[in-house]
């Protein structure tokens, strides 16, 4: 089995030009991005789960006609949800959306999630890591139910206070030991905390899923040389990863952006 590429659908605004971008539907960003992504070469799409939980359920039922499939999800609980709250409204939004992702035969979640699972300044950190575990627990079993892993995403500093490097991440994966959690490795979030990429030959059996994009500046690679991204898959390859690698990240050009990021993402990670 070798390494696939993916890369998450962007928002409306990098659509094909409209008189009102407001005219263009989740259902329309989800049609058009899931399209352009697999015409371009990649092995599959990535996806937010506020996209997919922003669809009405007659659009829905249109996704699910339409046969789209969509292997990996991200952003997995919005910010206005704040995990150490455990309000029924949360789980019922996170049931819904591992029924909606099943239905697209998902079959990774990405637990990034900065803003819902940070832990507050004024409660004991050892109390807000409790209620991360069980949240945690819990949607295991969810995961379990749908046939998804859940992937932990270490995060950096300015984004969240709880699990920022890949370390933290695996360490906790195995303390709790569930069947189908697992870990993420994200270039950026790596570079951020200066987390050395040999930290992926000590942690790759529990890495299930990777984010890639030019850690500099968060965007899209291109074909011009990046001795980080090179860096990066040397890791993964002498680790012998084999998994999905997605391109998350911001761009210039949509499609154009993406054309170029699958040739020097190939030829990077070519053994």
């Amino acid at each position: 089995m070798s390494i696939e590429f993916g890369c998450c659908i962007p928002g409306a605004s990098f659509m094909p030009e409209a008189p009102d971008k407001e005219a263009y539907s989740p259902y329309d960003v989800i049609l058009w991005g899931a399209d352009e992504i697999i015409n371009c070469g990649y092995d599959y799409v990535e996806c937010s789960v506020g996209l997919l939980m922003s669809i009405s359920d007659e659009d829905f039922e249109k996704v699910i006609a339409k046969n789209i499939k969509i292997r990996a999800f991200n952003c997995f609980v919005p910010s206005e949800f704040k995990i150490i709250e455990d309000t029924p409204e949360m789980w019922e939004y996170i049931k819904k959306a591992f029924q909606r992702m099943e239905k697209v035969s998902a079959e990774i979640i990405v637990f990034g999630s900065g803003g819902a699972r940070r832990i507050p300044e004024n409660m004991f950190y050892d109390e807000g890591l409790e209620k991360l575990e069980n949240f945690i627990i819990r949607c295991n079993e969810l995961a379990k139910e749908h046939n998804i892993i859940l992937a932990l995403e270490p995060l950096n500093h300015n984004e969240s206070n709880f699990l920022l490097t890949v370390k933290s991440a695996y360490d906790l994966c195995n303390k709790l030991d569930l069947s189908n959690v697992r870990i993420l490795a994200d270039i950026f979030h790596m570079h951020v905390e200066n987390e050395d990429f040999a930290v992926i030959g000590e942690t790759v059996d529990k890495i299930c899923h990777v984010h890639i994009n030019n850690p500099l500046t968060r965007t899209c690679p291109t074909c011009e040389e990046n001795k980080h991204i090179r860096a990066f898959a040397e890791s993964l390859n002498n680790a012998d990863y084999n998994k999905a690698v997605t391109i998350e990240s911001a761009y210039n050009d949509f499609s154009n952006d993406i054309k170029d990021a699958i040739i020097y993402l190939r030829e990077v990670f070519k053994k």
